[in-house]
């Protein structure tokens, strides 16, 4: 990408990462048009000088037929890839451009030494996600959000009367080992970490499972993300996983939050119902391609 194109299209790549973020309802026109703009200069502090992140035009001829920007950098010992954003022009659209564009880039960045392509799907965008399923990619993370206004009536639970006990220290000594991520850095004070909230979760002396909730103040409120809430494996699809969802939505609404997300692992949708039961949607898919 040349110069001139780079301040037109930077301004379009955030106009539609706005859109994109309003489309999933996951934050308000504020918030979002904030975030676009704060991620936009921390990833690119030089433009298209920036270290380790390439943007192109892709061209059939002389004609554009669209953008991408993907940027390497070390992931688990490895060269990794992400896609920042990706579009076809819109009179290139559904002529076969999409894949041809993202194939050029995977050679790309195989070329510069990455061994895998990373992208997030935001849940809305159907044809993006069959796209990307098309050219290889699985999903890893699913993202799904729930609101907590008083619009979206509070997530029950009837049949299952949970328990949520402070997680002790020699509790979270053991949980470390297990925990979806690593806790040094998220949780530097255990669980004396503030604005971080970790139960031991039972039913009735059965313990069944781990509450771990962080909220955090944004332009429009407070907003909850739910690091685990997981349910012991020998004892799921008992309906435990929507009794969790539920006592997390219950504690939220009682500190004034506004909405609460949660991470689901793995790429089987069948670990949806449970949290969809209980009033969450999909917002965004991580997706991963080895190269």
């Amino acid at each position: 990408m040349r110069t001139a194109r780079f301040v037109s299209w930077g301004a379009d790549s955030r106009a539609g990462f706005v859109d994109q973020q309003l489309a999933s309802g996951s934050v308000s026109e504020r918030e979002a048009r904030a975030y676009a703009e704060r991620e936009f200069v921390a990833l690119l502090p030089a433009g298209l000088k920036s270290p380790g992140h390439h943007i192109w035009c892709a061209y059939d001829g002389e004609l554009e037929v669209g953008t991408l920007w993907m940027g390497i950098n070390h992931r688990s010992g490895n060269l990794d890839a992400f896609v920042y954003d990706f579009s076809v022009t819109p009179h290139a659209r559904r002529r076969g451009y999409g894949r041809a564009i993202m194939a050029a880039g995977e050679a790309r960045v195989r070329s510069h030494g990455a061994l895998s392509v990373r992208l997030n799907v935001f849940g809305h965008n159907l044809a993006a996600h069959r796209l990307y399923e098309g050219l290889g990619y699985t999903a890893t993370v699913t993202n799904m959000s729930r609101s907590l206004d008083a619009d979206h009536p509070p997530a029950r639970s009837d049949a299952l009367r949970l328990r949520l006990e402070p997680m002790t220290q020699a509790a979270f000594d053991a949980y470390r080992a297990v925990a979806p991520r690593d806790t040094s850095i998220v949780l530097p004070h255990g669980v004396a970490t503030p604005d971080h909230f970790l139960w031991t979760v039972y039913d009735r002396e059965l313990e069944v499972g781990v509450i771990w909730l962080q909220i955090s103040p944004k332009a429009d409120g407070l907003h909850a993300f739910g690091h685990d809430l997981s349910v012991r494996e020998d004892l799921r699809g008992r309906g435990y996983e929507h009794a969790l969802a539920a006592a997390a939505d219950r504690f939220c609404r009682g500190r004034g939050v506004i909405s609460l997300g949660l991470n689901v692992l793995g790429p089987d949708p069948a670990a949806w119902p449970p949290y969809q039961q209980a009033g969450f949607r999909v917002t965004a898919t991580l997706m991963h391609k080895h190269l």
